[in-house]
């Protein structure tokens, strides 16, 4: 685990120590104004969740403020694979001549139905021996998680360099299903007790490559799991994100897919359609608007993919 910190952070220093010779020489440092809707919709496996649909919708929006800061905010729905999501997210950003930084809140509110009742715990005895039991998975619950992330991207003339980490800080809550603990059955005890609700540190460094202005192709490295109160639990995992969008005409983009996966067998892929709204005066290629953000580049809201269990 150590080595493959230690590569993520290396490249991330060569990157940096580049950027005073490889850097675009544009010298404009102000924050523009942009504001996007995004439509998607494909599959995910999060933790110790089997494979699913998902579906959503994104808003997001940037304003500037006082001098290179601006302020950048989202919104978002998400629903699939028995979960329903609520997102919410903003924070400062600035912006310097050759990219940007930020540190940004997002709060989720996580719905999730009945669990489905295993049959084995429904023919388990009660613990005084006496019948059978009729055990299931609790009711529905309905927890909040809240997560910092920063953000930084450096911006060269056909490529640009992004690096996120997103770190989970809500104390640790339970989900709606259940599991058999042996020794609580071995001491007489009830022997289901909730399961914790998982979630994920993610560190991911991803390069954007544009072969015209219009056309993104992206790609990266990550690693989730490392900190936070459930990373024994969750388990660390290795992987990559890769990606396509296409501009075809006016505000609209196509995102052709959009995907992360990690060595723990999660994923998430989808695809979608993003419009975007600048000032009338202002007419950006999509490597323009996709620069006036810090949004992740991975799909969905607030691109924090697998940081909560599904």
């Amino acid at each position: 685990m150590k080595r493959v910190l230690s590569i993520l952070l290396s490249v991330s220093t060569v990157v940096f120590l580049g950027v005073s010779t490889t850097s675009r020489s544009e010298e404009v440092n102000e924050v523009n104004p942009l504001a996007s809707i995004n439509f998607y919709g494909g599959a995910e496996r999060g933790i110790n969740t089997s494979a699913g649909p998902l579906g959503g919708t994104e808003l997001l929006g940037v304003v500037p403020l006082v001098g290179n800061f601006g302020f950048q905010s989202n919104l978002g729905w998400e629903g699939g694979n028995h979960v329903f999501r609520t997102l919410v997210g903003g924070g400062p950003l600035y912006s310097y001549s050759s990219g940007k930084f930020g540190l940004f809140v997002q709060y989720e509110y996580k719905q999730t139905p009945l669990a489905k009742v295993d049959r084995t715990l429904k023919s388990l005895p009660l613990p005084d021996g006496s019948g059978t039991g009729n055990l299931q998975d609790g009711s529905g619950t309905r927890n909040n998680f809240i997560f910092l992330r920063g953000v930084w991207a450096h911006y060269f003339d056909t490529f640009d360099f992004v690096l996120s980490y997103v770190q989970p800080v809500s104390h640790i809550q339970n989900s709606s299903a259940l599991e058999f603990n042996h020794s609580r059955a071995a001491a007489g005890l009830i022997p289901c007790v909730p399961k914790k609700d998982l979630t994920m540190n993610v560190l991911s460094a991803i390069l954007n490559f544009y072969p015209t202005p219009d056309i993104q192709l992206n790609g990266g490295f990550l690693v989730n799991s490392f900190a936070g109160p459930t990373r024994n639990e969750s388990g660390t995992g290795v992987g990559g994100s890769f990606g396509a969008s296409y501009k075809i005409i006016g505000p609209m983009v196509l995102n052709l897919v959009q995907g992360q996966f990690d060595s723990r067998s999660r994923y998430r892929v989808s695809s979608g359609i993003q419009f975007f709204w600048a000032p009338p005066a202002v007419e950006k290629s999509l490597k323009q608007e996709r620069e006036t953000t810090l949004a992740a580049f991975a799909t969905g809201t607030a691109g924090a993919a697998f940081s909560s269990g599904g």
